[in-house]
């Protein structure tokens, strides 16, 4: 789906999905979600809800069926993640996030949304201590400590 071939209300809604504009995404996909839709039509429409209206439970659910009807569409994991990442489940969103790398599409835009946002989540380091858990309180302070005194 490339922005030259894109003809229809609904690839245009799935286009802008993915690029992030779930305002205009969701104008389109409102008329839709009447009749019978595809599972990315109702992935796409579920991150729209949750995002514009604050309907995650049922964005959740919209998501989990495309996953459910789909499991190589890339899209799916990527719609659910963003709504996590919108809730601040930052954890939970690099696992769906991950877990849609593995889809075997390639050259789909949402396997590179998935990358982007990857990056741009970055990299936790390594704890000072990594025998012990990261949430543990010598970790924390460890890591406080060097960062102050730029050895981290």
């Amino acid at each position: 789906m490339s922005d030259d071939v894109v003809t229809t209300p609904a690839e245009r809604a799935i286009t802008l999905a993915i690029a992030g504009d779930t305002f205009a995404a969701l104008r389109l996909l409102d008329p839709l979600m009447r009749r019978d839709v595809s599972a990315t039509q109702r992935s796409a429409y579920g991150l729209c809800i949750a995002r514009e209206r604050g309907q995650t439970r049922d964005g959740f659910e919209y998501c989990a069926r495309g996953m459910h009807e789909e499991p190589e569409r890339p899209l799916h994991y990527l719609c659910s993640a963003r709504i996590h990442l919108h809730l601040g489940q930052k954890r939970e969103a690099i696992a769906l996030l991950r877990q849609g790398l593995t889809c075997p599409t390639a050259g789909d835009p949402a396997t590179e949304q998935i990358q982007a946002i990857l990056r741009q989540l970055g990299v936790r380091r390594r704890p000072p201590l990594p025998f012990l858990h990261r949430d543990h309180r010598l970790n924390k302070y460890l890591g406080k400590l060097l960062g102050r005194l730029g050895l981290r």
